[in-house]
Formats: C-alpha cells, sequence, structure tokens
C-alpha cells in the first residue's frame, strides 16, 4: 500500500512541477527537482506494474524476489528515462545513444539475473 501512496503522490508533485514551475525562473534546483520527482514516479510505477506481472506470471516464485528484481529494473528504467531526457535538454540527444544506454542497461540486468541464477543454485545445493 505504501509503494502505491508514493506511486500516486510522486506523479502528483511532477505534474505540478509541470504546471506550476516556469524552468527559465527556477534554474538548475527546478530541473533537480523535475528529474528527481520523475525518477522516482517512473521507478515506483514500474515497480510495482513488474511485480504485478511477476505475480501473476509465476506465482510460485518468494514475493520478496519479486519485489527485488521489480523494483531493480523499475530504478534501471528511472535512470534510463533521466538521461534520455537529460540529453534532450542539453540538445545532445540523439536516438543511436538511446540504443546504446538501452544495451548498456539490458547487460547491466543479464548481469543481476545471471548473480541471482548462480546464488540460487548454490543455495539449492546447501540444502540439498
Amino acid at each position: 500500500m505504501g509503494s502505491v501512496v508514493t506511486t500516486v503522490m510522486s506523479w502528483a508533485m511532477w505534474a505540478a512541477i509541470v504546471a506550476f514551475l516556469d524552468p527559465l525562473r527556477a534554474g538548475w534546483l527546478g530541473y533537480l527537482l523535475f528529474f528527481l520527482v520523475l525518477f522516482l514516479a517512473v521507478a515506483s510505477t514500474s515497480g510495482i506494474v513488474g511485480y504485478v506481472v511477476r505475480r501473476i506470471i509465476t506465482p510460485q516464485q518468494l514475493s520478496a524476489y519479486a519485489v527485488r528484481v521489480a523494483l531493480r529494473q523499475g530504478v534501471l528504467l528511472g535512470i534510463f528515462f533521466n538521461i534520455v531526457l537529460f540529453l534532450q535538454l542539453i540538445r545532445l540527444y540523439q536516438w543511436w545513444i538511446s540504443i546504446i544506454v538501452i544495451v548498456l542497461f539490458l547487460s547491466i540486468e543479464l548481469v543481476f539475473l545471471s548473480f541471482d541464477r548462480v546464488s540460487n543454485q548454490r543455495s539449492q545445493t546447501v540444502h540439498e
């Protein structure tokens, strides 16, 4: 329930920042607030969606594992959105840069998934 409240509040704060904050007058503090709140909103939303999808697809999976993976992927997605929007802000965004960032984040996620698989295999052999 707390994560749903966080998601709703972060989207409300982001909407308020977009609606009421003039980026030309706010300066770097306005941009910082925009990117921090956007990160929180995207990460919490995608974390909740990822958790729900995991619980539907693999209901036998432990909830703690599903939450951990969903939040990690949500944080990566939030960082990706912020990087792309920041590059657009400073006029350096190119489509191929997005592909490079996607490949980088997919590589990071594959490292985490392979580490989790090795860790699960070790714990199963210890318990046997």
